[in-house]
């Protein structure tokens, strides 16, 4: 007797999912984060505290700097020195890559 050949079950039509496109707009957020640092340092100089925000124009991140209001020295920076150095290495070592590639 001959047997009959089995045939896979067929596989159900999956529909591909569709990809979300999100909408970023880097500039609209730097623009924000400086105008909320400003508002930042505007309070704090109204309190009279030695804290104030700056941005880091190269990283494009907040940095934190607690002063002494007498001498103006700064006591501590968040993130601190070293790790503001490491990364603007990272970002001239990213375009030097990227230079020499190109």
């Amino acid at each position: 007797m001959p047997q009959a050949a089995i045939q896979p079950e067929p596989k159900p039509h999956l529909a591909p999912i569709p990809k979300s496109e999100i909408q970023f707009d880097s500039e609209a957020v730097r623009k924000n984060l400086q105008e909320a640092i400003q508002k930042l340092n505007d309070m704090l100089d109204k309190s009279g505290r030695a804290v104030s925000f700056s941005m880091d124009v190269k990283l494009g991140q907040p940095i934190i700097f607690v002063t002494n209001l007498s001498t103006g020295e700064v006591i501590r920076q968040i993130p601190n020195e070293v790790v503001v150095r490491v990364a603007h290495g990272i970002e001239d070592f990213k375009g030097m890559l990227h230079n020499v590639a190109a």
